[in-house]
């Protein structure tokens, strides 16, 4: 078992968004496949937090980024929910607590609210069972410094070969 490469890849930078890496190229564990396909969907065409655009993260209330953590939750199916790839082989968790979310959040961060959502919207995108680096589109957030140190990642296993 090794830890996550893609919570190392973020560090501290975004840790609620680390969690949210392998979001949409599994299924949700407690779910049919076919229900999990249509949640990803839904949650895919959600691309906005209703949060205004120009307003930077180290801005924003409370209240606003509990929406924020409740859309990144919504990608995982809600909170708690685990992230597997088709082949079993590998595994994350969103995040497990609005609670969790928000004392990880970034506080210190300079980026804009539309930086985090085309963050979210392009890492939603893609297959995180086999890319392992962030998108450019989060480029913006690299330097962001978060909450609380976040929990470390849950060890997965990447089976043979890694």
């Amino acid at each position: 078992m090794a830890n996550s490469p893609i919570g190392s890849a973020l560090g501290r930078a975004l840790p609620l968004l680390a969690v949210l890496l392998a979001a949409c190229s599994g299924k949700v564990s407690d779910e049919s496949p076919d229900a999990a396909t249509d949640a990803r969907a839904d949650a895919r065409t959600d691309t906005s937090t209703g949060i205004p655009a120009d307003k930077r993260l180290d801005g924003t209330t409370a209240e606003e980024r509990g929406r924020m953590c409740d859309w990144i939750a919504e990608k995982f199916g809600g909170y708690g929910k685990t992230i597997r790839c088709a082949d079993g082989s590998v595994s994350m968790t969103g995040p497990p607590s609005r609670e969790e979310c928000l004392r990880t959040f970034p506080t210190g961060c300079g980026a804009t609210v539309a930086q985090f959502e085309v963050c979210v919207a392009a890492i939603s995108r893609l297959d995180w069972c086999s890319v392992i680096e962030p998108p450019p589109e989060c480029d913006a957030l690299r330097d962001c410094e978060g909450g609380e140190e976040p929990v470390p990642p849950e060890p997965i296993d990447a089976g043979p070969g890694f």
